[in-house]
């Protein structure tokens, strides 16, 4: 399990390395973080991929009034995830995602 350890740390090291770019690139009255939503979807907690169990997932960005600065433990799909950012943070309708069941409150 170390190099699965590794690999999650990896990605996250990456994650902030972009995060912190974007929050360093001026863009009209704020920074480019500003006007991206960023997801990390960290799948290595539980082995069968149609699960969601576990699932680490960090948000970032201010888009579409995304909130920051929260921890929080909720139920749902990935799929719930998908579409409630697609309509409520970037205002786009996907539709249907294939394991979306409802949205998501909370997170924008």
């Amino acid at each position: 399990m170390r190099v699965l350890r590794d690999i999650c740390r990896w990605h996250v090291e990456e994650f902030a390395y972009l995060v912190g770019r974007l929050k360093a690139t001026p863009e009209g009255e704020g920074t480019l973080l500003d006007h991206t939503c960023l997801l990390l979807a960290h799948e290595h907690a539980e082995a069968n991929a149609h699960k969601n169990n576990g699932l680490a997932l960090i948000l970032a960005g201010h888009t579409g009034g995304m909130k920051t600065g929260l921890h929080t433990r909720t139920t749902g799909t990935l799929g719930d995830l998908y579409v409630t950012l697609a309509g409520e943070a970037l205002k786009t309708d996907i539709g249907k995602f294939p394991t979306f069941e409802r949205k998501l409150t909370g997170i924008v």
